[in-house]
């Protein structure tokens, strides 16, 4: 396995083309308009030092899809705060007219993933400066060129995944200004912006100008000494050193430049050096901690691929084969703590984009690579999540972490053990689902959802016994509500003003008429529904109420009882009143003997 490499985005595109071509009236840096001169100085011509047991770096293509599309003048960064690379904005030469951009993507695991959110982002423009601030936890933007030409002093920062426009808060800003050099000052926990152009009058509006950027503030430093004016200078803190290195640019009538300046105390310190590249702008600088050195690239003109270090004063240039190729415009790289290695986003002269890596002491890895699905993502609790993540690439073996964002325990193990799995949201919310895989050589890949669980429909049926009911009976009201978010309040309305709080109530109606009672339910979440029954109260009508015998039955059945009753008096009373029987004639004589 290689060591640790800094990660590259080169920006290309042919330097001589003009705003007609590109279809945007862009200012041009001088050496694209005067031709032939000192810029077209051989690129080694100041010699190459090769130190002998000096680091060997070596390029791999690492482009996947999705990626960044083609574009010149972008900002790339390491977040520190965030743990990734940051990359903005920029313009896209292979379409009439150009196209500016305001995107935002991120660098992790050998991934780029596109965190676009259009609706706070700076504008779509170019030429600007960023700089990662990890004393003050985020990435600072400045200055640069609209889509419409308009040199811009807007002062942007980036944490957590949002762009915030500050300008109005940062005091006395540096001058508008496109095409400066800014980075983090270790030292004095400080960004710091130098050069840059102002205007369009390239003759007047170079400048050499030091700022720098704390607490949300832009304070002009002024220092006693300085570089000369120029644009596009490479800027990055050497902590061997101590200070921030500086190298080359562009000055209006020097052209490009190869010397090397050190800022620290409050001064810029020029120092001297052996065997340093071609003068060159637009060249990337970062410090590598694999190297224990700065590390320089490319840069126009573009006709060295060598990859430099420095230390102690020596430059030492490196073969790196294969190496991208031509390498006009700015660009752009940062190292990237979080991979350890280089990535070179670069646009092409046939304005393709291709993501390279530049390690120490070999080729990287293949790219960490995982695929990963979570469903559904939303639906009534309890709401049961299926997980799925596949894991290829890196540096095995990995650890797969899966955090529910619920309150619940993570899931941790092998692909084997949680690479597939499955989770219950209980209860109702938006939830945050993060998937986290490592790798052994500290890759990483994170992945994240947003799980919407909601309660069940809340429902409700009522009823009343007895229906229908006499006056001043009591009448039972029964609720059976469902779902929603227990526990509930409750509010009845019998319909003759009377009312009650209680889940099951009572009610007697003194009058006759027909009746609507009504419940409403109310969830802890706020949520409501009702449900009404009549009720009818008539006089005559049996406590039991509904399901006994109609009064009119009763009536009826009383009725012909009276009517048998009289009828077994009457002839009760006709037999006592019968008058007596006749006497019986006595019996006849009897005859003679």
């Amino acid at each position: 396995m290689g060591l640790p490499v800094a990660v590259v985005a080169v920006t290309l595109c042919a330097a001589v083309l003009t705003g007609a071509v590109s279809g945007k009236t862009a200012p041009l840096r001088p050496a694209d308009a005067r031709g032939a001169g000192p810029t077209d100085a051989p690129a080694i011509a100041n010699g190459r030092v090769v130190a002998a047991g000096g680091p060997t770096f070596a390029w791999s293509e690492v482009t996947g899809a999705p990626s960044p599309g083609p574009r010149v003048d972008a900002g790339l960064v390491y977040d520190t705060t965030d743990g990734y690379l940051l990359l903005f904005g920029g313009e896209h030469y292979g379409t009439i007219p150009s196209s500016d951009y305001n995107d935002t993507w991120t660098f992790q695991g050998g991934h780029w993933t596109n965190v676009t959110h259009p609706a706070d982002a700076p504008p779509q423009g170019t030429g600007f400066m960023m700089a990662d601030d990890p004393a003050d936890h985020e990435v600072v933007l400045f200055g640069g060129l609209s889509a419409h030409n308009q040199v811009l002093n807007d002062t942007w920062t980036y944490a957590a995944g949002t762009w915030t426009n500050v300008t109005a808060a940062v005091g006395a800003a540096p001058p508008a200004t496109f095409w400066g050099s800014m980075s983090y000052d270790n030292a004095t926990g400080t960004v710091v912006l130098f050069g840059g152009q102002t205007g369009f009058t390239e003759s007047l509006d170079y400048t050499n100008a030091t700022w720098s950027f704390h607490d949300d503030r832009w304070t002009n430093l002024a220092p006693p000494r300085t570089p000369s004016a120029r644009i596009s200078s490479s800027l990055a803190y050497d902590p061997a050193a101590g200070a921030l290195l500086l190298f080359g640019g562009m000055n209006y009538t020097a052209g490009p430049l190869n010397d090397t300046w050190t800022f620290g105390s409050g001064t810029w310190t020029e120092v001297p050096t052996t065997g340093a590249p071609a003068p060159v702008w637009g060249a990337g600088l970062v410090f590598d901690p694999a190297v224990g050195a700065p590390v320089l690239y490319g840069g126009t003109p573009a006709e060295n691929y060598d990859v430099y270090t420095l230390a102690s004063g020596v430059w030492t240039g490196s073969d790196a084969a294969p190496n991208p190729g031509q390498t006009l415009g700015e660009v752009l790289m940062a190292f990237d703590l979080a991979d350890g290695y280089a990535v070179l986003e670069q646009e092409t002269l046939t304005y393709a984009n291709v993501t390279w890596a530049l390690s120490v002491g070999g080729a990287p890895p293949p790219a960490l690579t995982v695929t990963a699905s979570a469903a559904p993502l939303s639906g009534a609790t309890p709401l049961i999540v299926h997980l799925a993540s596949t894991v290829a690439g890196g540096t095995p073996p990995y650890t797969i972490t899966w955090q529910f964002g619920d309150g619940s325990s993570p899931l941790s193990g092998d692909p084997a053990s949680a690479g597939n799995a499955s989770h219950t949201y209980a209860a109702s919310g938006a939830f945050s689902l993060n998937l986290t895989v490592l790798d052994s050589g500290s890759h990483s890949f994170a992945q994240n959802w947003t799980i919407e669980a909601s309660a069940p429909t809340l429902e409700l049926s009522i009823s009343a016994t007895p229906n229908p009911a006499a006056p001043n009976a009591t009448v039972a009201f029964t609720s059976h509500p469902s779902g929603g978010a227990p526990p509930y309040t409750y509010l009845w309305t019998f319909g003759d003003g009377a009312t009650a709080t209680t889940r099951n109530a009572s009610h007697a109606y003194l009058a006759v008429g027909s009746y609507l009672a009504r419940l409403v339910v109310t969830d802890q979440s706020g949520a409501t529904t009702s449900s009404t029954v009549a009720v009818t109260i008539a006089n005559g009508t049996s406590p039991a109420g509904a399901g006994s015998t109609p009064a009119a039955y009763y009536y009826l059945a009383g009725a012909g009882a009276g009517a048998v009753a009289l009828l077994l008096a009457a002839v009760v009373y006709r037999r006592r009143r019968a008058p007596p029987p006749a006497a019986s004639a006595p019996p006849p004589p009897a005859g003679p003997p």
